[in-house]
């Protein structure tokens, strides 16, 4: 409670457990970041009340299917970040992670950011492989799920709900990746739109969808 920088750093770091921790009140960087490890298990955490990402997952190697570093992260309360002063944050925020990422069975809601960038799952460039599955998202600034660009993205069994601009953000499609698997999931959208960004309209698209 009341740091600086993070509440948790993980860096270049095998077979670490992070297991039903409360982190409230970070001001500068995340919550949680973990960097380049592997075999990681990020579960039943509440982490609320920072300036920057609830969750920071990254490493440095963009569209990356080869390498499997095993990420989980599950059932986490994340919740109250950037208080409209902050902007580029996200409930989780992903960078350049190769495959073996799971994001499953968590709840994020009450982002806000101070002009862009709110989202509830952010998938940064160059990710690959991740598998987001049964997570709540919602009452977000900007979308409850952005990608910028990546490849071989699951959307499974999510609940997607009141995103300031639109539920789906997608920045930039790469032509040359097969973008998403999007299945069963549920949107609701009262005044905003279902999807946004260039993405979507950049033909053509390589994804499959089964809303």
């Amino acid at each position: 409670n009341d740091v600086t920088k993070y509440g948790q750093y993980i860096s270049k770091s095998n077979n670490i457990l992070s297991h039903n921790n409360i982190i409230r009140n970070f001001a500068v960087n995340h919550g949680i970041e973990a960097a380049d490890c592997n075999n990681t298990i990020i579960t039943n955490n509440e982490i609320s009340s920072g300036y920057a990402a609830g969750i920071m997952v990254k490493s440095h190697s963009s569209y990356d299917m080869e390498t499997i570093r095993n990420i989980l992260v599950q059932d986490n309360h994340v919740h109250h970040l950037g208080y409209g002063i902050n902007n580029d944050l996200g409930g989780i925020q992903v960078l350049m992670e190769t495959n073996g990422l799971i994001i499953n069975h968590n709840h994020f809601h009450d982002i806000w950011a101070e002009s862009y960038a709110g989202h509830g799952i952010y998938l940064g460039t160059g990710t690959a492989g991740a598998v987001c599955t049964n997570n709540l998202v919602h009452d977000t600034t900007t979308s409850t799920f952005k990608i910028d660009h990546g490849m071989e993205t699951t959307l499974e069994n999510n609940i997607w709900a009141f995103g300031g601009g639109s539920l789906l953000f997608w920045s930039t499609n790469k032509k040359e990746y097969h973008e998403f698997n999007i299945h069963h999931n549920i949107f609701l959208v009262t005044e905003n739109k279902l999807m946004g960004g260039g993405g979507w309209n950049d033909e053509p698209i390589d994804i499959t969808s089964e809303i």
